[in-house]
């Protein structure tokens, strides 16, 4: 059963995540995995492990290069691991018959199909950001580790699913179709799914190129920071 864990206000939504983003600047580092992970029994809040996963990077990016700190360790990546390959706690794609709205945003009288998926929408969007997060955090702070090198295959067959249901996704949500001007439909992929072929490309770089031809993608899409890790890798 999916737990209540959106905010229906946009700009509650903002606030809120202001909010833990302040509280998780006082957390150990070691418990921020947990947050985001945390399947606790009564209520889980989406916004808290998004900033749980923000506030861990923003250490890692601030610890010195020259620090075993600087990397993730081999728990924290398999912890990571299991969130990124989830689906049960972070669906790709959810079917209006899983839940009622009132389940996940206390909302009452809102059931109407229409009310009901732009609820859908969010939950998707929600766990494909929180796990693709999970996944850049493996891709920029843990490849030296042992544990990804026993799970880099693992992590290319998991990252290939979850773009393989977003391409599935029945309301277009990551893979927009648009219509050109001699009436062919054109695949036009979103942030979130050019961020999981972004991390793919590091971790299995000719898996990655598959989708990035099929769905027009470059490294021009990718962010600064790994435009300039391809730049020094092709010295």
């Amino acid at each position: 059963m999916l737990k209540v864990r959106l905010e229906p206000d946009s700009l509650a939504k903002l606030q809120q995540l202001q909010l833990y983003k302040k509280k998780l600047d006082f957390v150990e580092r070691e418990k921020l995995i947990d947050i985001a992970i945390n399947n606790r029994p009564i209520e889980e809040n989406i916004n808290e492990r998004i900033s749980a996963l923000y506030v861990l990077r923003d250490i890692l990016e601030k610890t010195p290069n020259n620090s075993p700190h600087k990397s993730l360790t081999n728990i924290e990546v398999q912890k990571l691991y299991h969130l990124i390959i989830d689906e049960k706690e972070f669906p790709i794609i959810i079917y209006p018959e899983e839940f009622t709205v009132e389940q996940i945003t206390h909302e009452k009288n809102h059931e109407d199909k229409e009310y009901k998926l732009k609820i859908i929408k969010d939950i998707e969007q929600n766990d494909a950001l929180l796990r693709a997060e999970a996944t850049l955090l493996i891709v920029d702070f843990g490849q030296n580790t042992q544990k990804y090198k026993q799970l880099q295959p693992r992590l290319t067959t998991a990252i290939t699913a979850i773009l393989g249901n977003m391409v599935g996704e029945p309301h277009h949500l990551f893979v927009k179709e648009v219509e050109k001007s001699d009436k062919q439909i054109e695949a036009v992929p979103s942030g979130y799914f050019k961020g999981f072929v972004e991390a793919l490309y590091f971790i299995d770089k000719k898996a990655a190129e598959h989708f990035m031809k099929i769905f027009n993608i470059t490294t021009n899409d990718f962010s600064l920071q790994r435009k300039e890790k391809i730049k020094s890798l092709s010295y």
